[in-house]
């Protein structure tokens, strides 16, 4: 599998091309009215109609220093100045409308202004909460039919990672309508006139309709830069991470895939993989062309350059007609992708400059509508539950009849963790956090169905309900960047916790297993700690970190001799009889972590192995009923790049370990029965039954879930 990597410069004589090339250029070109230093000055042309099949638009510095605004053919034949601006302006994100008819682009970050081919100018005003957040527009979108503009505002000027969606009529007088909340959201291409892709920094795709405010999330596998092909499909890179910096829109790493638009049919398009990309288009030979920070490649199953001796290609634009060209800081360049290839260095002749001093360029070439390709709907199959998932920090909820909604979004920069249903699926529990710091500043909010919130705790890092409903208990540090933690236990009719020392806890049938917090060690860890199970007024130690690494069965596993102890996690079956617990051998620098299942009558251990083997355990989920586990084993590579490397989904019995049932993905939940569990890959969610037969696809986000009966 192909991988990024920087590249380096080409030689001079390539430079000698563009010099040439450029000389011959402006040679070439016509003048259209008087010129002063080679800066034409022509007025606009009102009586002269632009090819109809390629059109540039750009800003040129006019010998008094002011800026003027092109528009012309792309082959130079006619051109006129349609705007101006003072010398010194912000002038960014040039943009044709979908016609070729006008010409938008944003002065100060602020500001949007469209101009006509004719001159004729109308100024948007900033959204109003612009100066009071000091939003800056990073991005924006025409619709097809060009009557409406999408944009990215960014907050610090357009230099904070917080970002919401804007749009706007494109007429005189009209305000810009904020559609999203989410302090993480970017405006995509449109889909239609009445829909547009939203992404966001965390790795949602998602489909928004404008006005609605109603955004509904595409996949659930980390994406970004989505993209409508000419075949009606979503195009889009991901896979791997997803980060927003200070670009206009988030990068991705992973590779290229596709899916219809409603999230079916997940189709891996490329085998290259990359580190931080967006993906810009597709030529008719069905390479993609991707971007990274600086520079810009042609992929399929290998990576191939574009020439840098034009200078940093910021953008590429392929037209309608196969064309493919790319913008700099101040060039045009038309590019011959058949000359690019991965094993033959980029020929000079792969480059023609058409225009030169070109700043804040773009190119419009006529294009078809495109209909995007739908599934078909499909009556439910898989065990009759009610979802809850986060994707993209927002809490959703998916019904049995597939109907998605949002319950949660948590405060921007902050996320939403530990989404649980109560016993009788009424209410749902979560963490929302403001971020910031670990342990983070964090609140335990309860809402009912509708995402209504009924009440709010002082909360932390872990939460499980009681058997019956009515009680609550959440894990909390001490006091902020502790590592000294205690459970609060909420009576929910009251509201009022007790607050006992501990680690974590869990409700079982049984009562309530409480890990202790030990005592400090170097490196923040914490060593020595207890196992308790508190019945009524009864409080019994289960048993001891130390106790645990000094039985036979743990003493020949890995680590044995390191002097230190501790249990990092603890997993209590629903029925109290069993207890799961990862504990971890340590020193100074070295830490083995094995896994032991114990009986919690009398704290022997059952088994135990080294979990930094093969079959280690992640994500670890007890059956609601009976003594099975669920598990993940980790992906072959660093993140799923191709669908051979999605990991494995096992199920277990918890006494003998035995597998009962895998399945390639993740580990994402069990049904509310017991009798089906959930395996996530990125193709979406699937149930399997206890036998392992069945493999439905409930649902095209392939995430982690609580389910809830219907």
């Amino acid at each position: 599998m192909t991988r990024l990597r920087p590249l380096l410069p080409y030689a001079l004589a390539s430079v000698l091309v563009v010099v040439s090339s450029v000389v011959a250029l402006a040679v070439s070109l016509p003048r259209d009215g008087a010129t002063a230093g080679g800066i034409p000055t022509a007025a606009p042309r009102r009586d002269v109609e632009l090819s109809p099949t390629a059109r540039v638009a750009y800003w040129r510095e006019a010998p008094s220093g002011e800026w003027q605004l092109w528009v012309g053919d792309l082959d130079g034949r006619r051109r006129w100045t349609v705007a101006t601006a003072a010398p010194g302006a912000e002038l960014a994100l040039t943009r044709w409308s979908p016609r070729g008819d006008a010409v938008g682009y944003v002065e100060g970050a602020t500001r949007l202004v469209v101009v006509g081919l004719d001159g004729t100018r109308i100024d948007l005003p900033p959204p109003k909460d612009a100066p009071a957040e000091r939003r800056g527009i990073v991005s924006f979108h025409w619709s097809p039919d060009a009557t409406r503009i999408a944009a990215s505002a960014r907050l610090a000027g357009g230099r904070s990672n917080e970002s919401d969606v804007y749009v706007i009529e494109v007429r005189a007088g009209a305000e810009w309508v904020r559609e999203t909340e989410l302090g993480d959201a970017y405006a995509g291409p449109w889909i239609s006139a009445d829909e547009l892709f939203v992404e966001t920094g965390t790795g949602l795709i998602g489909i928004l309709r404008p006005g609605a405010r109603d955004l509904h999330p595409i996949i659930g596998m980390p994406a970004a830069s989505p993209m409508l092909g000419q075949d009606g499909r979503v195009y889009f890179a991901g896979g791997g991470w997803v980060r927003a910096d200070l670009g206009a829109a988030p990068y991705a790493s992973g590779s290229i895939w596709s899916v219809t638009l409603d999230g079916d049919d997940l189709r891996h398009e490329a085998a290259a993989s990359f580190d931080a990309v967006r993906l810009q288009g597709r030529l008719a030979d069905g390479r993609f062309v991707v971007g990274m920070p600086g520079s810009a490649y042609l992929a399929t199953d290998e990576i191939v350059p574009f020439p840098w001796s034009a200078g940093t290609i910021r953008r590429v634009v392929v037209t309608a007609d196969g064309g493919v060209l790319g913008l700099t800081d101040d060039r045009v360049i038309r590019l011959d992708p058949s000359t690019l290839t991965a094993t033959v260095a980029t020929p000079d002749a792969a480059m023609v400059v058409l225009l030169d001093r070109a700043r804040a360029a773009d190119i419009w070439s006529p294009s078809r509508p495109l209909a995007a390709v739908r599934s078909s709907p499909r009556p439910p199959e898989g065990p009759p539950a009610r979802l809850a998932f986060v994707l993209g920090r927002t809490l959703w909820q998916m019904d049995r009849d597939g109907r998605v909604r949002a319950l949660l979004s948590p405060p921007a920069q902050g996320w939403i963790s530990g989404a649980a249903w109560s016993p009788d699926g009424g209410r749902l529990a979560v963490i929302v956090s403001e971020g910031g710091r670990w342990p983070p500043n964090a609140t335990v909010l309860i809402i009912d169905r509708n995402g209504r919130s009924e009440m709010a705790f002082r909360g932390g890092d872990a939460l499980s309900w009681s058997p019956d409903g009515r009680s609550l208990a959440v894990t909390s540090a001490r006091y902020p960047g502790s590592n000294e933690w205690e459970i609060l236990l909420y009576d929910l009719e009251r509201g009022v916790p007790e607050a006992i020392p501990g680690r974590q806890a869990a409700w079982t049938r049984r009562g309530l297993v409480v890990l202790g917090n030990g005592t400090a060690s170097s490196g923040n860890w914490r060593i020595g700690q207890t196992l308790e199970l508190i019945e009524g007024d009864q409080r019994r130690t289960i048993t001891t970190s130390d106790r645990l690494a000094a039985h036979p069965k743990l003493r020949g596993l890995p680590g044995a001799d390191l002097p230190r102890t501790a249990i990092t996690w603890m997993y209590a079956s629903p029925d109290g009889e069993l207890v799961g617990v990862a504990l971890a051998r340590l020193n100074d620098s070295v830490a083995k972590v094995a896994f032991a299942v114990i009986r919690a009558s009398d704290g022997e251990p059952l088994l135990a192995f080294d979990s930094d083997g093969r079959d280690g355990v992640s994500g670890l989920m007890w059956s609601p009923e009976g003594k099975v586990v669920g598990h993940s084993v980790a992906p072959a590579q660093g993140f799923p790049a191709s669908p051979d490397t999605a990991g494995k989904a096992l199920v277990r019995d918890a006494r003998t370990w035995a597998v009962l049932a895998e399945a390639p993905g993740r580990f994402a939940g069990w049904a509310p029965d017991g009798e089906w569990w959930f395996v996530a890959r990125n193709e979406g969610l699937f149930a399997y039954r206890l036998d392992g037969s069945g493999g439905i696809r409930v649902s095209p986000y392939g995430v982690n879930v609580s389910a809830a009966r219907p």
